[in-house]
């Protein structure tokens, strides 16, 4: 049964998406098209705020691109002896799908946001930068709570929305324009991170980007482009890779037949360096990497659902209702939306008594966040 709940979701949230009425052959706006796909995922509760709630929550909450750095030092709130709770009450500027790190020494340390699941992180015998996990948090403000063993401490976190997939057609959103099959094409092959799919335009190959079982490979991308990165094994290798400094991904490397290539990811980059770094724990290093650029016309986002048995029009041709509901009742989105969602921690429905543990309410971190987002206000 579990299968079954993104379909029942999709059957209900679409009754109030079309701009003629609700027919079944009512065109799809942009903006209710990024609120089923938001609806559908299950993001809605933990990613939207309840009140005022705006398209550019639903936009943002999708694209991603925001960052937030926190001095833990000078905002947090001791309270106890033994084992030590940290606070720390911020304003979120933007809703997203955050990837938090922390900067952190001792513990174990105990993760707590709104009064949710708690997420535990190793004890560390030195200062060392240390993932905590990918959480879906809502613009407004959210109550971090650390509890670790007495003697712990904290120096500091980081809050960073561009390590997911930035889910938004080619031309970014627009709220009030019809959705086009190639609008939507291009959203649900990012949603399900299926971008693999699209066809190869040309090979970058690399040099080892280091000695031994620790590589790093370093580029410039002078416009977005999505890339598949891939290496060859001389033999079974397991392992783990990260993109950006985000989290670290583990990974079982077979070994290469010929000249085939063994695709490990693809995500699409912005303009700017980026670095990949491979560590391989067991096995063989790679004995060649490459980069293979995608092709990203809409013709080719179509063409790959096609390929997936979705049912689809021309690039500029306009999506109904009826045709919307179909493609995401499709097995094979459902599918993909689970193993989706089992890579994102969604807070569980927030305790109505989680509070500070102080008469007075602490006053929203409003600090210099980072130089992508606008100034404090």
């Amino acid at each position: 049964m579990r299968n079954l709940i993104p379909i029942t979701v999709v059957l209900i949230l679409f009754g109030s998406v079309v701009q003629s009425g609700g027919q079944e052959g009512g065109v799809v706006t942009q903006e209710k098209w990024a609120q089923a796909l938001v609806r559908t995922m299950g993001w809605e509760r933990a990613g939207i705020p309840r009140t005022n709630a705006t398209a550019a929550d639903y936009f943002s909450l999708l694209s991603g691109q925001d960052r937030l750095e926190v001095d833990a030092r000078a905002f947090q709130r001791k309270y106890g002896e033994a084992p030590e709770s940290f606070y720390y009450y911020l304003n979120v500027p933007k809703s997203g799908r955050y990837f938090l790190r922390a900067m952190l020494y001792g513990g174990p340390h105990f993760w707590t946001i709104d009064g949710g699941a708690s997420v535990l992180t190793e004890a560390k015998g030195k200062w060392e930068s240390t993932e905590v996990g990918n959480f879906i948090l809502s613009r407004g403000n959210h109550l971090i709570r650390v509890t670790a063993p007495k003697g712990s401490a904290l120096q500091s976190f980081f809050m960073d929305s561009s390590c997911s997939t930035a889910i938004e057609p080619l031309e970014s959103w627009h709220a009030t324009e019809p959705l086009t099959y190639a609008a939507k094409a291009v959203t649900v092959l990012k949603t399900l991170e299926l971008e693999g799919k699209l066809p190869q335009e040309s090979m970058f190959p690399f040099t080892q980007g280091g000695s031994g079982y620790a590589l790093t490979y370093t580029f410039y991308a002078a416009r977005s482009t999505t890339l598949t990165f891939a290496a060859r094994f001389p033999g079974m290798s397991r392992g783990s890779y990260k993109v950006d400094g985000c989290g670290k991904v583990t990974s079982v490397f077979s070994p290469s037949s010929g000249s085939d290539w063994q695709e490990i990811f693809t995500k699409t980059f912005p303009q700017g360096e980026h670095t990949v770094e491979l560590s391989v724990e067991m096995g063989p290093p790679p004995s060649a990497v490459t980069f293979i650029r995608r092709s990203t016309r809409p013709e080719d986002y179509i063409k790959a659902l096609e390929d997936l048995k979705m049912e689809e029009g021309g690039a500029r041709e306009l999506v109904v209702l009826q045709k919307a509901k179909i493609n995401l009742q499709k097995i094979q989105v459902v599918r993909g939306i689970e193993r989706v969602r089992e890579s994102l921690y969604v807070p569980e429905e927030p305790k109505p008594e989680e509070k500070l543990p102080s008469e007075k309410v602490a006053v929203p971190y409003r600090e210099s966040i980072s130089p992508l987002l606008p100034p404090p206000l």
